[in-house]
């Protein structure tokens, strides 16, 4: 046995709508991967909803079009379910699917729903066609097969033509969105151009990224505006830094080394200590609101998240890390442990992370106290055993993109912690080997 919580304790740790969600999904086929997990338990899935509708998008969320639809689905409120599936000719995606009606391709999608669904309309009722003139124009200046690779050495000056064309449209508007002074499909249509533009500029050019250049501040303000005044966006919608960079290596193979470079840089600049200091922002309390489903802290979304793919995730450890025995390193026969009385580490490990998710006490006012928490759990544990859990920490670390298993506030919320885990596990695993190390031998001294 160890000293780290069943996954029946700390199921029952998770909010009530959490736990209910979850218990729903459970009845229900297993998830194939993590990100079909994640899909499977968010928001609406299960509940009483007036007319059906389903989502059908891709496995890792690069798909501009599902996110669209996505991010219109969230910000209309709408009770829906989210599908994982494969696209083909015969089936793109996204596909949605409203009561009776089968749609297909994010244009028809978003129309579908702005007709069927009234409340919180997206275009104005009184300059519908003027609207969809502007959508068109605009997403037209950054189509989605360009925006995979918008800042390499020969795109990089037609990037920065068509930011300025967008500038110059933004800046027409009498508030800070495309409409003005409110979020609408136009904005729905440009935010994923706009979001890898702004992501990949970071990687690559830092200095000529649109959310901070002074040549935009039209552009300057539209994304502060999605982050702060659009509840949905952050919550689950928006990517980050990390999963963009990895996004780009498989992307654009000219710029692999370099985006895997900037990832692993990410992942040591940003603080993990920092990261769980900082506030709750507003934006995630007004989507709490909307979908009681939604964990009311992007920590515990995370750890419902961790719940519900934990058999995926454990899986995928298994055949990435390998397990420690007698200070040795060795592959897993089928993702398993070659020696059943052994314990499962990598099941510890997804406990460990999802217990400091869940009842860890605050780093950031009790430091000592939050680290004797997590002492606490892993002191039984002998020096092969921690080697293999600080193996699997590093993995869970890189495993989790956005906004492909979560939003950007749970996925900066999952690193940090991960991080912390991963810092106390080292610490022990060095305090350990230090006490298990054999006596080095003493130089002789010369007798010359």
């Amino acid at each position: 046995s160890d000293n780290v919580p069943s996954w029946e304790d700390l199921f029952s740790r998770l909010p009530l709508e959490k736990r209910r969600v979850l218990a729903k999904k459970a009845k229900s086929d297993e998830p194939t991967s993590a990100a079909a997990s994640a899909a499977a338990a968010f928001v609406g899935a299960g509940s009483e909803i007036s007319i059906d509708v389903i989502l059908r998008r891709d496995a890792g969320f690069v798909s501009p079009g599902c996110r669209r639809v996505l991010l219109a689905l969230l910000e209309k409120g709408v009770e829906f379910q989210e599908v994982v599936a494969e696209a083909s000719e015969n089936a793109p995606l996204p596909e949605l699917v409203l009561g009776d009606k089968l749609v297909h391709g994010w244009e028809n999608c978003l129309l579908s729903l702005e007709e069927a669904v009234s409340q919180v309309p997206l275009l104005p009722p009184t300059a519908r066609a003027s609207a969809l003139e502007v959508m068109k124009t605009t997403q037209a200046l950054m189509p989605d097969e360009d925006i995979r690779s918008l800042w390499g050495a020969k795109q990089r000056l037609q990037t920065m033509e068509r930011l300025q064309k967008i500038e110059n449209i933004l800046a027409a508007s009498p508030g800070d969105f495309f409409l003005g002074h409110t979020f609408s499909l136009v904005d729905v249509a440009l935010f994923p151009a706009l979001e890898t533009c702004d992501a990949q500029a970071a990687i690559l050019v830092p200095a000529l990224r649109p959310a901070q250049n002074p040549m935009f501040p039209a552009l300057i303000l539209w994304y502060a505006a999605m982050d702060e005044r659009v509840a949905s966006y952050r919550g689950r919608v928006k990517g980050d830094a990390f999963s963009a960079a990895r996004q780009l290596a498989r992307d654009d193979a000219a710029l692999s080394d370099v985006a895997l470079e900037s990832a692993a840089r990410i992942l040591v600049q940003d603080s993990w200590k920092d990261a769980m200091a900082e506030d709750t922002p507003a934006s995630w309390y007004m989507f709490t609101e909307r979908f009681p489903s939604v964990a009311k802290t992007p920590k515990l979304e995370a750890a419902a998240y961790l719940y519900n793919a934990r058999d995926a995730l454990r899986a995928e450890a298994g055949r990435a890390v390998a397990e420690c025995v007698n200070g040795a390193r060795r592959p897993r026969v089928g993702g398993g442990m070659r020696d059943g009385s052994r314990k499962d580490r990598v099941d510890v490990s997804l406990r460990l992370v999802m217990s400091a998710l869940i009842e860890a006490p605050d780093y950031a006012s009790s430091p000592t106290f939050a680290n004797t928490f997590l002492g606490s759990m892993i002191q039984t544990c002998d020096h092969d055993e921690l080697t293999e859990v600080k193996d699997t920490l590093l993995f869970l670390r890189e495993c989790v993109e956005a906004p492909r298993d979560m939003g950007e506030l749970p996925a900066r919320r999952w690193r940090a912690h991960v991080s912390w885990v991963s810092a106390e596990v080292r610490k022990f695993h060095k305090k350990l080997g230090l006490q298990t190390a054999p006596d080095s031998p003493k130089p002789m001294r010369s007798r010359y």
